[in-house]
């Protein structure tokens, strides 16, 4: 029962890596959505958002910030954003805001 639970939870968290848009024929592609969480919380809080942003045809990534300092952290989210192509949209929850600022 643990193990089936793990594999669940591994494979939600995992759609929000790969998914890919949906676009019709002719349609402008949408951008990838970048969710970055505050403190005192973890990528897992935007699980319903990656749902409704992926059900809407947009790419999503959700990342995992490390919280070990502001500078470290913008580190890790710009190095992560420099492997993204195309245009990216910023979601940001409290402390999230100032990584995002600093890293992009």
């Amino acid at each position: 029962m643990i193990t089936t639970k793990l594999i669940a939870l591994t494979l939600l968290c995992s759609t929000a890596w790969v998914a890919t848009p949906v676009v019709a024929a002719g349609a402008s592609t949408k951008p990838t959505i970048v969710l970055v969480h505050g403190a005192f919380a973890g990528s897992s809080s935007w699980n319903a958002d990656i749902t409704d942003l992926e059900a809407d045809g947009y790419r999503v990534v959700a990342l995992a910030n490390p919280s070990r300092s502001l500078a470290t952290d913008a580190q890790y989210v710009a190095r992560i954003l420099t492997s993204i192509a195309g245009t990216v949209e910023f979601v940001r929850h409290s402390y999230g805001g100032e990584v995002i600022a600093m890293a992009a």
